[in-house]
């Protein structure tokens, strides 16, 4: 879905192309925000594909607790990556913790941060020549975790024409970073051999774009995440 993998730059380095570097329309524009009152408690599950073939899967869940709600998903990519997350949220919809633990071969790679209101404190740990980072950061009210964009992107209001901006945290480098998602199209797809009405955007700014498509109809879900030009696409496997 941020860098430590090179496969999926979204969460630790799993989805490569969402680590986006700032643009002139994000600067120009004020963040997307999350509304708690459009969170559904479900669990959605997406194969990992690669020039056709299966090279494992993502799944993820959103449950609704007494005091707010807890994201997690767990990630495989063959032998090559497993990869857990748990973020937790209050009741006003703002994220409280993140917890990310992941294997890739023989090196163990571990991110956490906590937030307040206005700051996220926190350590990653990973391979390479900077294996261990802190951070403490000042944040926004729209400031979300790069961990969480797949469950946040189908609660906004999308609209042919129009770019959504977001401001991402990546636990994993330790960077909060603008993003922004054009929306380019409508356009139907056969699930369960029924047609889907979706959106489809491109999140664009960093090494590769990155295609999303998600559905139109509410409670909106996430379909297909595929970073442009890359092997590699996320494609929902539960109808």
């Amino acid at each position: 879905m941020a860098s430590l993998h090179p496969l999926r730059s979204r969460r630790l380095g799993v989805l490569v192309a969402l680590l986006l570097v700032p643009t002139l329309a994000a600067r120009a524009q004020a963040p997307a925000r999350l509304d708690p009152a459009r969170l559904v408690p479900h669990i959605d599950s997406l194969a990992a594909v690669a020039n056709g073939q299966r090279v494992g899967w993502w799944r993820y869940e959103i449950t609704r607790l007494a005091d707010g709600w807890r994201y997690e998903d767990r990630t495989q990519l063959g032998a090559r990556l497993d990869q857990r997350t748990t973020i937790l949220l209050d009741g006003e919809g703002r994220i409280r913790s993140v917890e990310q633990r992941a294997r890739m071969g023989e090196d163990s790679l571990t991110a956490d941060a906590a937030w307040t209101d206005t700051r996220v404190t926190g350590e990653s740990r990973t391979p390479g020549p900077t294996p261990h980072r802190t951070f403490d950061l000042p944040i926004t009210p729209a400031t979300i975790d790069d961990n969480f964009l797949a469950a946040v992107l189908p609660t906004l209001d999308w609209a042919v024409g129009d770019t959504l901006v977001l401001e991402v945290m990546s636990t994993g480098q330790g960077t909060v970073t603008p993003m922004a998602l054009t929306v380019e199209r409508g356009d139907t797809i056969e699930v369960d051999g029924r047609a889907v009405p979706v959106w489809v955007g491109t999140m664009t700014g960093g090494p590769l774009p990155v295609q999303y498509v998600v559905s139109r109809d509410r409670p909106r879900r996430v379909h297909r995440i595929a970073p442009i030009g890359s092997p590699l696409a996320f494609e929902r496997v539960a109808g």
